[in-house]
């Protein structure tokens, strides 16, 4: 007390100028204390624990920040319902609404041969994003999706994945405006376990009234098995679909899926039997000296996240799409072990939209803002409705995507922002 009272009665300035400096001196030590750390942290999220760092030289940003146009803190933003949901697909449908369709926790389980398994279901319903706090939640009515083309003796055994069920939902527009679903289930093939699925939306929710006075076609009006029996997986999953020019002439656009990233190989669909038909896309040189060479490494697989988008190189009105102009892109996944879990890295991937869509570019590893380096994982990306816009198969460079993300299999945000942001930084190809 006694000391307190001599420095405030009668102070002394070269004590006060070096208590300043002492005190100057420990914030600074302890800002660089504090990046050094944060610097590490990020280096541990990059690399991977026990990883090796791959010496390759960069000569673009190793990271990209996304951030949210519509939220003023510029953060994702969450998607809050009831029961809770993780691993969302949207559409923006006009007036507003949304159609998502999001897994639930895994809950329910059924004993098959003294096995376990745990039954896959969805949570599908219109959705709305509440005006001030950018929330986004569903509205009305909500359906439980059970879908499963049922097991047998040999997925017990031989086919033993634990799950069954409907799971990775994935939602694309038709350029004729029709919502199409892309899921995974059972296979109905003897050799595949679990195989890839397209249908449209409504054939689980009624939707008409919310397509405009005249309802798009049903396009796949029954759930249609994607089976390519040429090249087939014991588990077919992470196929991500788009629409592109058709290479062989007969119709303006067609529907394809590209199943793989590594050995690239592109598959088509000739009608609705199911049966899918390859695309020839030649060596897999882009990929080994582009696409895994300028991700970080330690990877135990890249696969597929989201639908591949149209994008057409201009902002809205400054030209029109051609075969010239326009591009294909999606985010992958860069899966690799961290503390004995999965980790998933994002990127995001361009190709060239004609035949034979080749590798074009590939993004700095994305961070989404608010979520820093935690257990994300991409489900969905599409576009924002514009004002009188129709056809949502494909935007511009200033239109407004909206970015599905599911967190540690738990929650669920979205992040919108203009397509061109996501385009900055890339690393060409070719």
């Amino acid at each position: 007390q006694h000391l307190i009272h001599t420095l405030t009665i009668q102070p002394n300035p070269m004590k006060r100028l070096n208590s300043f400096r002492f005190f100057s001196f420990l914030l600074f030590l302890t800002a660089v204390l504090v990046i050094g750390l944060t610097i590490s942290v990020m280096n541990a999220s990059l690399e991977g624990e026990g990883e090796k760092q791959v010496n390759i030289p960069i000569t673009y940003k190793k990271t990209l920040l996304l951030t949210s146009s519509s939220n003023p803190f510029k953060v994702s933003n969450k998607i809050l319902t009831y029961p809770p949901i993780f691993n969302p697909s949207v559409l923006h449908l006009p007036n507003q609404q949304y159609l998502m369709m999001a897994r639930l926790p895994k809950v329910k389980k059924i004993e098959i041969e003294n096995k376990t398994f745990v039954v896959s279901q969805l949570l599908a319903g219109i959705a709305k994003i509440h005006k001030d706090i950018k929330e986004m939640n569903y509205v009305g009515k909500t359906t439980e999706v059970e879908y499963s083309r049922g097991i047998s003796g040999r997925m017990a055994t031989g086919c033993f994945v634990g799950v069954v069920g409907i799971e990775d939902p994935r939602l694309i527009w038709s350029p004729e405006g029709s919502p199409l679903l892309i899921f995974g289930t059972e296979s109905t093939d003897a050799w595949v376990c679990r195989s890839c699925w397209v249908v449209d939306a409504r054939y689980f929710l009624s939707l008409d009234d919310k397509l405009g006075d005249k309802p798009p076609p049903k396009l796949f009006p029954e759930p249609v098995e994607l089976l390519r029996y040429e090249e087939p997986s014991k588990i077919e999953k992470n196929w991500s679909a788009f629409y592109a020019p058709d290479h062989l002439g007969l119709h303006s656009h067609r529907l394809y899926f590209h199943a793989q990233l590594k050995a690239p190989r592109v598959w088509f669909l000739n009608d609705t039997s199911g049966k899918m038909h390859p695309v020839t896309l030649g060596d897999n040189s882009l990929y080994e000296n582009c696409i895994k060479r300028h991700m970080e490494g330690g990877s135990l697989r890249i696969h597929h996240a989201t639908p591949l988008l149209s994008v057409v190189l201009c902002k809205r009105g400054e030209c029109e799409p051609d075969n010239t102009n326009t591009i294909l892109i999606a985010i992958v996944h860069d899966q690799h072990k961290k503390k004995g879990m999965n980790w998933y890295r994002p990127y995001a991937i361009t190709w060239h939209r004609n035949y034979p869509f080749q590798f074009r570019s590939i993004s700095p590893r994305l961070f989404f803002a608010g979520l820093g380096a935690t257990l994300t994982y991409t489900t969905s990306m599409n576009w924002k409705r514009n004002e009188g816009v129709k056809d949502l198969s494909f935007g511009y460079l200033d239109d407004i995507v909206m970015v599905t993300i599911g967190l540690e299999d738990q929650e669920a945000f979205y992040l919108d922002f203009p397509m061109q942001d996501m385009l900055q930084d890339h690393h060409m190809c070719a």
